[in-house]
């Protein structure tokens, strides 16, 4: 548990104090990132918010099909590292080609994707994330079909007062076994 959902740091001017009476009390002190005195949540920079808003336009596009929103999550410039089929998509046009072969071959089925274990990196202007990412096909009655994961990671850049994606780089292991790629983590839905 951590010490937050228990005490308030800013109750503790010297963050110290407050480290020393969670260990006190068995529980896990809050990292040195600053948090916010109202809530005792840790503050989410302004790019931080992007790449997660960035996360739900992703989500919601794919779900929708939406080939126009899906596209201005990246930059004219993005270079694609995709998981599938090709080596890269060099440029906006060429990665729009493959999204919009990818939704049209859905039919009536649609993809609902989750981001697991999330982690982002980011100062103003440019950013990373690296994320799990889980692509569950449901049919048009609701009943999910198939479900596969892979490794997703991101490096966006501010083009004007938005950060787009510059680089994505999509991956699954390969066993050692079978020359096969992994596409569910073990122990992991």
């Amino acid at each position: 548990m951590s010490c937050q959902t228990v005490s308030q740091p800013s109750r503790f001017p010297n963050p110290d104090d407050h480290a020393k009476r969670c260990k006190a009390f068995g529980l896990t002190p809050p990292s040195s990132q600053p948090h916010s005195i109202v809530t005792g949540r840790p503050i989410v920079s302004d790019p931080e918010k992007q790449v997660l808003r960035a996360l739900d336009t992703y989500k919601s596009a794919v779900l929708a099909k939406n080939a126009e929103t899906f596209m201005h999550l990246y930059a004219p410039e993005v270079r694609v590292f995709d998981t599938w089929g090709i080596w890269s998509y060099e440029g906006a046009a060429a990665w729009r080609v493959a999204v919009e072969g990818w939704f049209s071959s859905l039919g009536n089925e649609t993809v609902r994707v989750t981001f697991d274990d999330v982690r982002i990196l980011s100062e103003p202007g440019f950013a990373s994330m690296s994320a799990f990412a889980t692509y569950a096909a449901f049919s048009a009655q609701g009943q999910e079909l198939r479900a596969m994961q892979n490794r997703i990671s991101w490096v966006l850049k501010s083009r004007g007062h938005v950060l787009r994606v510059v680089h994505e780089h999509t991956s699954a292991p390969i066993g050692f076994e079978d020359a096969k790629a992994m596409l569910k983590r073990e122990g992991k839905s």
